[in-house]
């Protein structure tokens, strides 16, 4: 849901950016740089509202903030719930996809608050669904934490 309210600030921003852009002219320095982040606006803010996961027998499609990866029902081993490090929030609970290559992509749609609290049900019921659709096993929050 964060996602969505940025998407649509930044797509509400832009458009102010170019307005004061128009009307200091080129002759301040200052409006290519308002030129250049109302392009940028634009451009995350469409990606934030583009931020899902899709799932068919045979594909999931992940949209994250910086990537899309389509990865077929062969290329997945499994399907868990980790702790990823990082962010403002520290810790946070957050769906990846482990490869048969041993590479992993994370699920950005689903992450979840502090990895301290438990694991939003809304999120897990939608990752059981995930795994249901497209076959594949996987652990729990309370698995990695047990």
């Amino acid at each position: 849901m964060v996602s969505y309210w940025a998407g649509i600030g930044l797509l509400i921003a832009a458009p102010a950016c170019v307005v004061v852009g128009i009307i200091r002219g080129p002759i301040d320095g200052q409006s290519y740089f308002l030129w250049l982040f109302a392009l940028f606006a634009i451009w995350f803010g469409i990606r934030c509202l583009r931020v899902c996961v899709m799932a068919g027998p045979n594909e999931l499609v992940v949209r994250n903030y910086f990537s899309t990866r389509s990865i077929t029902r062969d290329e997945i081993a499994a399907i868990h719930i980790a702790i990823r490090k990082g962010g403002e929030g520290g810790a946070v609970w957050m769906p990846q996809v482990r490869l048969v290559d041993g590479s992993i992509v994370w699920i950005s749609t689903l992450e979840a608050e502090g990895a301290k609290k438990d694991m939003n049900p809304m999120c897990l019921s939608q990752l059981h669904e995930l795994r249901q659709i497209l076959g594949v096993a996987g652990r729990d929050a309370d698995e990695v934490m047990g």
